[in-house]
C-alpha cells in the first residue's frame, strides 16, 4: 500500500508528474474563476434588467387600471346627466304648473 511508505522517501508517482498535474489543476481553476466572474457580471446585469422590467410592469399596471376605470366613470357621468335632465324636467313641470 502506498501509505505504508516513508513520506520523506518521495512521491511514489514522481515529482514531475505531480507538478504537471498541479499545473493542469491550476489552469483549470483559473478558467473556473474567470467563468465565475463572468457569471457574477451576468447576474448583476440580469438583476438590473429584472428591476427595470418590474418598474415597467408597475407602470403598465397603473395605466391599465386607469383604462379599466374609464367606463365606470363614463357610466357615473351618464347617470348624473340623466338625473340632472330628470330634475330639469320636474322643475319645468312644476314651473308650468305654478304659472297656470
Amino acid at each position: 500500500m502506498v501509505f505504508d511508505k516513508d513520506p520523506s522517501a518521495g512521491s511514489p508517482v514522481g515529482d514531475a508528474l505531480c507538478h504537471e498535474r498541479h499545473g493542469k489543476i491550476d489552469a483549470a481553476m483559473d478558467r473556473y474563476l474567470e467563468r465565475i466572474e463572468q457569471l457574477e457580471v451576468c447576474t448583476v446585469k440580469l438583476t438590473q434588467v429584472i428591476e427595470r422590467y418590474d418598474a415597467q410592469l408597475a407602470a403598465h399596471e397603473s395605466r391599465i387600471c386607469g383604462l379599466e376605470q374609464k367606463p365606470a366613470q363614463n357610466t357615473a357621468r351618464l347617470l348624473w346627466y340623466a338625473v340632472c335632465a330628470l330634475m330639469g324636467a320636474v322643475a319645468a313641470v312644476v314651473a308650468e304648473y305654478l304659472t297656470v
